[in-house]
């Protein structure tokens, strides 16, 4: 009798703790307002050189953002966010874009549980907070009459334009790890001062994106 009780006793031990465990790998994407900050380790970024010519170049880039979201349920997550992203393209001189990112963000976990595979997407544009201005003088020899010329070349680097960001990671209780590939629209506008041809302007738009590599940390904080 002794030993039916202590079987019973252990029983319903582990039945509660069962049951108090699966009532706490599901607390953590429960319905309702979440704030989610973000932040970008330092990555490797694909973006246009200083030269007037637009070469692509690496990069290294970072960022953060905050992002507003909804639970729709366990799985679906969509919201907004603003972030600030910084790409440097020379870091001696420290020479940089910056740029605010504003977007719709869609989230989907695989449960609601402890642990959980992420996938999401952000989507968006880019509102730009510092470029580059450059010059390039140039002389070159007319071979006809060996008579010097030169070309001076005004450029102006910009991030501005579409936004868009595709993750993959994994989601542990409130904190999110994924792998971030941030694309982002990037203009150049050239004007060319050629001596040869007089006074000859010629304004040249060149519309691009800057692909980067990033590892990103979030918290999902519920309202």
């Amino acid at each position: 009798m002794r030993k039916k009780i202590m079987l019973m006793l252990a029983l319903f031990s582990a039945a509660t703790l069962y049951a108090e465990d699966e009532k706490g790998e599901n607390i953590y994407n429960t319905q309702g307002f979440k704030l989610r900050p973000e932040i970008c380790s330092v990555g490797i970024s694909s973006s246009r050189s200083t030269e007037y010519e637009g070469k692509d170049s690496p990069c290294l880039t970072t960022g953060l953002s905050i992002n507003l979201g909804y639970q729709h349920d366990e799985r679906i997550c969509y919201g907004v966010g603003v972030g600030y992203k910084m790409t440097v393209t020379d870091v001696y001189d420290f020479k940089c874009y910056e740029s605010m990112p504003i977007y719709a963000d869609l989230r989907l976990n695989t449960s609601g549980r402890k642990f959980a595979r992420v996938c999401g997407i952000k989507l968006g544009c880019l509102v730009n907070l510092k470029g580059h201005k450059g010059e390039v003088f140039t002389t070159y020899q007319r071979k006809e009459d060996y008579k010097w010329f030169f070309k001076d070349y005004q450029y102006r680097n910009k991030q501005k334009g579409l936004y868009l960001c595709p993750e993959l990671g994994f989601r542990i209780k409130k904190v999110e790890m994924c792998l971030s590939v941030p694309m982002m629209e990037f203009m150049r506008v050239c004007t060319t001062y050629d001596s040869q041809t007089h006074v000859t302007i010629k304004d040249e738009r060149t519309i691009g994106m800057d692909v980067s590599v990033n590892l990103t940390l979030c918290y999902n904080i519920k309202l």
